[in-house]
């Protein structure tokens, strides 16, 4: 009540400039970011509005859920020890030494490239 009485005094009060400063107290200050969504779920099309609705509409088109799959039997897996490896120049490993800054963290090897 004291609010009120206080704003409707202040517009019967209001001159000039006064008018826009009540204009801008009433306005709306949200602006619609994002526009109304149309998207497809279950093969029929929907529309979307409210930000709640678009944020599922986001989610589920762009991160549908996984396909389901058998689970992985690891007492069947064979271990691959042959590994190709192809034969680096010396050439090869210079230029990919002095290309990396040396100001870059150490590797999992502890070897920094200014110790290169």
């Amino acid at each position: 009540m004291v609010k009120t009485s206080c704003w409707n005094s202040f517009l019967e009060k209001a001159q000039g400039k006064e008018v826009f400063t009540a204009l801008r107290y009433t306005k709306e200050k949200t602006l619609r970011i994002i526009p109304s969504l149309q998207y497809s779920k279950d093969g029929t099309t929907r529309l979307v509005e409210s930000f709640a609705d678009q944020y599922k509409a986001f989610i589920t088109t762009l991160f549908p859920k996984p396909p389901s799959t058998s689970p992985i039997k690891w007492k069947d897996y064979i271990i691959d020890n042959k590994w190709e490896w192809l034969e680096l120049e010396k050439t090869e490993v210079k230029q990919a030494i002095f290309s990396s800054s040396s100001k870059k963290t150490l590797g999992p090897d502890g070897i920094s490239f200014a110790i290169l």
